[in-house]
């Protein structure tokens, strides 16, 4: 069975190389570092400095390493943390773990995605949004996309970072990563989607958060206050520029018109990468935090809340005290007050009308605009605040969320698909629930039986594959740097 926490066997085992575990004395010198002397290595020891840093490591380990509770699947507390080695000095395999909540959170963003395309939009009355477009409309999917950046966070060194020896490695598993969720958007595309396919955006988004990896977190929330700030303006201006694209481009549509899809992919599609780039860097900037330490769900809660609450107070303050609706109306003569309001609680047919820039102060779903980013971002954080805050109290009911949470990509392609062959518009509650109990069962069964999703399989076997041919290259090219340095010393002699 397949459970929330694997670990290495003691003693680490092959290393990425597929190495034994007998090692020549240059081998141990490339792995020990300078600290190592000649002796030391002959005799396959560390030097006590190294051996007390590895032990120290090692105890830091296993103080983040979570203790089994009553009940069954003990281990499921913890969401998909593959960490980088503190030091290339250390003997051990990185730990690998899960974090409940953040599977948890994934899992609701699924479903939040799939009430979007499934549920009605309006209320049995028609005179207002329903429930589940208000709380999921455009905040699933950002949801979806700040997860994304704390995943990137995680499987590159998580709060430790990522150290400049792993960066190739780590930057090209996430360049791959991002190509092949790209394919496999382009991919579907070609089946008639019935809804607009976030993983062309998804895959976009992961190759810009590539010169991310490294930077700290206040560099982290700097530019994805400035992605916030500046990137709707970028939008407006491009839209007069911006080819008629389909909802979902296709191979055909790349090859046709690549600067048309590109515009399309950053700054004028449902999900602008370069805009929605702030949700990712600011997943980037929580998975570098401590997210198990005592106080962290609680306080990103308030922090994400906080944030949502000014958001949206302010656009509606803008709006309606400050002229804004009435500038609107006043630059826009061709749209009544409803379609107006349309917009604002629905979002564009196609574009955010470009007739004046306060339209850029209204904050309805993939608006797109600082105020919407910032509202939907704050409901982000705060989600996963909470989620942090209170899934080890109810492991059992987010245990089931994290099911469907650890294959997001595998569940969310089948849904686009599966909405192109059932009548999901005759009866769009029970769609709703067949394809949510579906899903459960689905990711339940599979992952106790086999583990990661299917694409979640593929997208990491190709990920991990290139990572480790740069990891082999940058150790020959460590291993010739090493062997020159001594035929210099021995010349020297």
């Amino acid at each position: 069975m397949t459970t929330y926490s694997e670990f290495p066997p003691p003693g680490g085992g092959t290393g990425a190389g597929g190495s034994s575990a007998v090692e020549s004395p240059s081998d141990r010198l490339l792995r020990l570092g300078p600290e190592a002397t000649l002796e030391h290595l002959a005799h396959g020891r560390p030097k006590p400095g190294l051996r007390s840093a590895s032990r120290r490591a090692a105890s830091l380990g296993s103080a983040l390493t979570p203790q089994p509770v009553d009940g069954p699947l003990p281990e499921d507390r913890e969401a998909a943390v593959d960490e980088a080695p503190a030091s290339e000095g250390e003997q051990t395999a990185p730990r690998k773990g899960r974090i409940l909540a953040i599977d948890a959170a994934r899992g609701l963003a699924f479903l939040g995605m799939v009430a979007v395309h499934t549920l009605p939009a309006l209320t049995p009355d028609r005179q207002s949004a329903s429930l589940e477009w208000t709380l999921f409309a455009g905040h699933a999917a950002a949801l979806f996309a700040l997860l994304a950046g704390v995943s990137l966070a995680f499987s590159t060194g998580g709060s430790r970072g990522l150290s400049r020896e792993r960066a190739a490695s780590a930057r090209t598993a996430v360049l791959v990563r991002a190509l092949v969720i790209f394919l496999i958007g382009l991919t579907i595309s070609l089946a008639p989607l019935q809804h607009e396919s976030i993983l062309i955006y998804y895959g976009a988004m992961f190759l810009m958060a590539v010169p991310f990896l490294r930077a700290r977190v206040p560099v982290l929330l700097g530019a994805a206050a400035a992605v916030m700030a500046g990137m709707p303006f970028a939008m407006q201006a491009a839209v007069p520029f911006a080819a008629r694209m389909p909802d979902n481009p296709t191979f055909a549509d790349l090859a046709r018109d690549p600067a048309g899809c590109l515009l399309h992919l950053l700054l004028t599609g449902v999900y602008p990468a370069a805009s929605w780039m702030a949700f990712v860097l600011v997943g980037l900037a929580i998975g570098r935090l401590d997210l198990r330490a005592r106080g962290a769900g609680a306080w990103l809660f308030v922090s994400g809340a906080v944030v949502a609450l000014l958001a949206h107070a302010a656009s509606m303050s803008w709006l309606l005290r400050f002229g804004g609706y009435d500038a609107i109306a006043g630059a826009t003569p061709g749209m009544s007050e409803s379609e107006i309001d349309d917009v604002i609680v629905f979002g564009p047919n196609v574009h955010l009308p470009t007739t004046t820039p306060a339209w850029l102060v209204i904050d309805g779903p993939h608006t797109n605009t600082p105020f919407a980013l910032a509202f939907s971002l704050g409901l982000a954080v705060a989600a996963v605040g909470l989620f942090l805050a209170v899934a080890d109290r109810f492991p059992a009911v987010f245990r089931l969320l994290a099911f469907m949470g650890s294959m997001t990509l595998t569940l969310y392609t089948s849904h686009l698909l599966l909405m192109t062959v059932i009548p999901w518009a005759s009866a769009p509650q029970l769609c709703y629930w067949l394809q949510v109990l579906g899903a459960l069962v689905f990711a339940s069964a599979w992952m106790n039986a086999l583990g990661r999703g299917p694409l979640e399989a593929v997208v990491t076997f190709l990920a991990k594959g290139s990572s480790r041919i740069v990891d082999r290259l940058g150790a020959r090219r460590r291993q010739g740097r090493a062997a020159a340095r001594r035929r210099l010393r021995r010349g020297g002699d």
